[in-house]
């Protein structure tokens, strides 16, 4: 016999009485919050494993002045040594450089960039340009996305003269020429006391 509806005989039993996919919409709910990284904001600039350094690109100037630009990859992640850095430059717009690019290039009458392996090197924003360790890398990059305005997205695969193999995916996120000019001048007069 039922009992009589009254507000002592109504039992409020959640996980027995929900069907499996409220049971299932609750598990995922709390998960979530368990499994997202830690001090990982939404929007903050993509880091290398491991690192805590950001990949990023700057406007430069070619050689016989046209438009360049250049990536600084931290190596430690892809191979390299700590404190080390990827310096890659290329000789063309970002726009017309969605391709892929050997270096050295020895089938093309110009250089179209380089790339250079420094070492003993914290930051980018420490180099002392006149000074600093570096190796010449063989290899070659493909650049998956490329232009002005979003991050630019390749890939790269360098081998250093001391037979270093750095090869990884990278997404460099764009920081203002005038921010790398302060940092070099601040760099050269530190250096050179």
């Amino acid at each position: 016999m039922l009992k009589p509806f009254t507000a002592q005989n109504i039992e409020f039993d959640f996980w027995h009485t929900a069907t499996y996919a409220s049971r299932g919409l609750l598990i995922a709910f709390l998960l979530s919050f368990v499994c997202l990284p830690c001090g990982q904001g939404i929007g903050a600039p993509p880091e290398r494993p491991g690192t805590g350094l950001p990949t990023t690109v700057e406007h430069d100037i070619a050689p016989w002045d046209g438009p360049a630009f250049g990536i600084w990859i931290p190596a430690e992640p892809f191979g390299g040594k700590i404190d080390s850095w990827i310096y890659l430059r290329i000789w063309d717009a970002p726009e017309r450089s969605q391709k892929k690019f050997v270096f050295p290039d020895e089938s093309v009458p110009r250089s179209l960039g380089a790339v250079v392996y420094f070492m003993d090197l914290k930051s980018p924003s420490s180099v002392n340009w006149r000074s600093q360790p570096r190796h010449e890398l063989k290899g070659s990059v493909r650049f998956i996305k490329s232009n002005r305005v979003q991050p630019v997205v390749g890939e790269f695969d360098f081998v250093s003269e001391k037979g270093t193999a750095l090869k990884g995916r990278f997404e460099a996120q764009w920081i203002s020429k005038s921010r790398i000019d302060e940092n070099v001048q601040k760099s050269d007069t530190t250096n050179s006391r």
